[in-house]
């Protein structure tokens, strides 16, 4: 008695594999009808060879192409999934500016839109109190 259970022959599990897929049946079935009209009939002209090295190669590609259909697939729904997440993300800032306000990364609050000399004021702010703090600690 042998120790390895039944496995069903490379024949058995290629036939299997080709009635999954209508696209393989139908490589399947030129592949065998071209090798048939070669090797049986003897009709083994250039031709027919080139046709079956043919189908060999657009069977090999279909192969390739559909996992990179997946792989192209799987791509997208992300891609679709990050372009929601930022802009979920983001429907607070898309709010406030479209009130005409401005929308503040640090507190993250909306502001009024300020003029170019308000933001100077407080820039140059900002900067005396730094500049404050810096002289307080060195001291």
């Amino acid at each position: 008695m042998s120790d390895e259970p039944n496995k069903p022959s490379c024949w058995k599990r290629f036939a299997l594999a080709c009635l999954r897929s209508p696209v393989n049946t139908l490589f399947s079935g030129a592949l065998l009808y071209l090798v048939f009209y070669i090797w049986v009939l003897g009709n083994d002209a250039f031709y027919y060879k080139m046709l079956l090295l043919g189908v060999v190669l657009l069977w090999l590609l279909w192969m390739m192409a559909k996992y990179v259909l997946t792989l192209l697939l799987i791509l997208a729904v992300l891609g679709i999934g990050r372009y929601l997440y930022y802009d979920y993300s983001r429907q607070d800032i898309v709010k406030c500016e479209e009130a005409g306000g401005y929308w503040n990364k640090k507190t993250k609050q909306c502001e009024e839109k300020r003029t170019f000399w308000q933001q100077l004021q407080d820039r140059w702010e900002d900067y005396r109190a730094k500049a404050e703090l810096l002289n307080k600690v060195s001291r």
